[in-house]
């Protein structure tokens, strides 16, 4: 079931990719954005993530990222962007389902249709799709939650490569500056 603004942010309790412990809980007084990925190579999902390591800074929010590819897939593949951020692996699906994300075959083909240049660009960056690491038909979303654990906004997308545009997240940002 999908989740609607001024809910309570399910909670995610788990690992990074490094092993490092990772609860939401710990973000109480912070706000942090949580998303939600596809798989380690997808073209659309590296392409974001590399966007959101380079503007980090400026984006001024902290960041989880959640992908369905095992620990060994991300660290291969993501390795090379020295992100800022933890990513967990959630392969059985535990957060996505808790986040209420869907599948969609539809959302896959009009990604590929619709988003041809972003499609190269990300692959241009190494993240071509030869092992897929979770669900290609994997919609991504992304949830900003406010500093009591609220979610304020929230994107579910309708194809692969959507996501939140990046100045809805810095207005988020900037509401209690």
């Amino acid at each position: 079931m999908k989740l609607t603004p001024n809910s309570p942010a399910p909670q995610i309790k788990t690992k990074d990719i490094l092993g490092n412990a990772f609860d939401l809980e710990s973000y109480r007084g912070q706000k942090i954005m949580v998303s939600f990925f596809r798989f380690s190579t997808c073209p659309f999902c590296n392409l974001r993530i590399h966007t959101l390591s380079i503007r980090y800074e400026e984006l001024g929010i902290k960041i989880v990222a959640i992908f369905e590819s095992s620990n060994e897939n991300l660290n291969k593949h993501l390795s090379h962007y020295e992100l800022p951020f933890p990513i967990i692996s959630d392969t059985e699906g535990k957060y996505y389902k808790s986040y209420g994300l869907n599948k969609s075959v539809y959302g896959m083909f009009k990604g590929m249709l619709t988003r041809p240049i972003e499609m190269i660009r990300g692959m241009s960056k190494g993240s071509i799709p030869f092992v897929i690491d979770g669900s290609p038909l994997r919609m991504p979303a992304d949830f900003l939650i406010d500093e009591h654990g609220i979610i304020k906004e929230l994107m579910y997308a309708r194809d692969e490569g959507e996501h939140m545009d990046l100045e809805i997240i810095k207005a988020f940002v900037g509401e209690s500056k």
